[in-house]
């Protein structure tokens, strides 16, 4: 198997509306870690395939749509072969309408779309070959927000750790290549940073990839890309906390 990675900055600019909370009160201020897309090729004999990790909060179907044609054409893969994964970060740009924060930032959309194509093509170009390992270790950071109301009439945003959570982490390691590519996926909702934040940041997630981009005397540094977010479970830590 050949598989190759590429991460690009697609952070937006300082003062740009961020997306996430109808609570932000402020447009951006500054940055906490770099927003990026990153993107995995793989590739077995005739079957090719592309993932790209993006730290956003979601994209629109029409312009999801533009991109998978975009990077189909570009690469000669067929669209169901494309995957495109946001991070659900709740302090990233206006990539998609949210009921009161405003449109889409149809300028960043733009360079978002040739950022995206750049690190796909970067892939492509950097694929090497590799072995695949696979793993899960346990890990609970979330608990279900979805709390029954007091009166038993419905369902209220609040703390539930007897509902439904992810215990787990899992990671897929590709070896072979200048590092191991990391694919981890693991459900909970990133937003460490609340409402009142008004700093640019891809949440936990960009602080896990970091962390794991770095070397240590245990380890090398690696090239981690994806993750999973789900809206009913929310980190123990968090805003939902206050709810």
């Amino acid at each position: 198997m050949l598989a190759g990675f590429a991460s690009v900055d697609i952070t937006p600019r300082v003062g740009s509306r961020l997306n996430g909370f109808i609570a932000r009160n402020s447009e951006s201020t500054g940055i906490d870690l770099p927003l990026a897309a990153r993107a995995l090729w793989l590739e077995e004999a005739d079957a090719r395939a592309l993932f790209v990790g993006l730290d956003l909060l979601g994209l629109e179907p029409a312009f999801a749509d533009a991109v998978v044609t975009r990077l189909a054409e570009a690469l000669d893969l067929p669209g169901e072969a494309i995957v495109l994964a946001c991070t659900h970060t709740h302090s990233g740009p206006m990539t998609a309408p949210l009921r009161g924060l405003g449109p889409a930032d149809g300028a960043y959309l733009a360079v978002l779309a040739d950022r995206i194509l750049q690190a796909a093509s970067e892939a492509v170009s950097s694929r090497q070959p590799v072995r695949l390992r696979w793993g899960r270790a346990p890990l609970a950071i979330g608990v279900n927000r979805r709390q029954p109301s007091p009166d038993g009439s419905g369902v209220i945003l609040g703390w539930n750790p007897r509902g439904p959570s992810d215990a787990e982490v899992r990671v897929l390691c590709l070896e072979g290549g200048d590092a191991p590519i990391l694919l981890i996926h693991h459900a909970c909702h990133p937003y460490c940073l609340g409402g009142e934040h008004t700093l640019i940041s891809p949440d936990f997630w960009g602080y896990a990839a970091a962390a794991l981009s770095e070397p240590t005397p245990a380890r090398a540094a690696s090239a981690p890309i994806a993750s999973q977010t789900v809206a009913s479970v929310s980190l123990i830590s968090s805003p939902s906390r206050a709810l």
